[in-house]
């Protein structure tokens, strides 16, 4: 509101388009810094009542409802600095790290589905599964048609030796983003692990189509292509 800009304002010079000054922007700044945050915190010092911006008046159920959209809105602001240093922490191997620095973003906006899913990544590569599973689900909550959520909790089925459910969200996956390419190497896995190498074969064809660099489907498409050439031979 005008209070709040002129008090965040005060002691700035006024520059105007009568006298051009450059303006610079930083690059390369570090994604393990959270510099933003304490500006979040300077502008919610200055927030002004949205009936005084509005110069209406809303009632006590609309007014609460806006202060709460607007005091989500600047949670997640927040929550974004939090995610882009746990990503940057994920990146490096601090996996650990990744998911504490994930938990204060949830804190701030539990639902945020990125964050989530980033948590329950996290969670998964520090072997804790079970936490991961439960992250995971929270995700799915969330956004039922995350391909990135249903492909990580199909991992963790995967290696707990559940294998229909493993089948089932590596399907998913791939119905929320037929170009997975992940997903269509890994459910090629599950398939060729109960026998189905044909089906198999054209899951991992489609990760080649989709990724042809991809080495991991490309040796698991010359593995299963020299075992059935072999038993057709015989």
């Amino acid at each position: 509101g005008p209070r709040g800009l002129r008090a965040l304002a005060e002691d700035g010079q006024v520059l105007r388009d009568d006298r051009p000054v450059q303006q610079y922007a930083t690059t390369q700044a570090s994604a393990l810094e959270a510099n933003e945050l304490p500006l979040l915190e300077d502008l919610r010092r200055h927030l002004d009542p949205v009936e005084s911006i509005l110069d209406t008046t809303l009632g006590v159920e609309r007014t609460a409802r806006v202060e709460q959209v607007r005091a989500r809105n600047l949670d997640d602001v927040a929550a974004a600095a939090w995610i882009r240093k746990a990503e940057a922490q994920g990146r490096a191997g601090d996996a650990v790290g990744a998911a504490g620095t994930l938990e204060r973003a949830l804190a701030l906006n539990p639902e945020n589905v990125h964050a989530q899913r980033l948590f329950a990544d996290a969670l998964a590569v520090a072997g804790r599964a079970g936490e991961s599973r439960a992250a995971y689900d929270r995700a799915l909550s969330l956004a039922p048609n995350d391909a990135a959520a249903h492909r990580g909790l199909a991992n963790l089925m995967q290696q707990a030796g559940e294998i229909d459910g493993a089948l089932s969200h590596y399907r998913a996956a791939i119905d929320a983003d037929p170009r997975d390419f992940e997903s269509h190497n890994n459910l090629g896995a599950v398939l060729g692990s109960r026998g189905d190498h044909d089906g198999a074969m054209r899951e991992f064809a489609r990760a080649l189509e989709i990724q042809p660099d991809y080495l991991d489907a490309r040796r698991n498409y010359d593995r299963v292509r020299a075992f059935l050439d072999a038993q057709r031979s015989r």
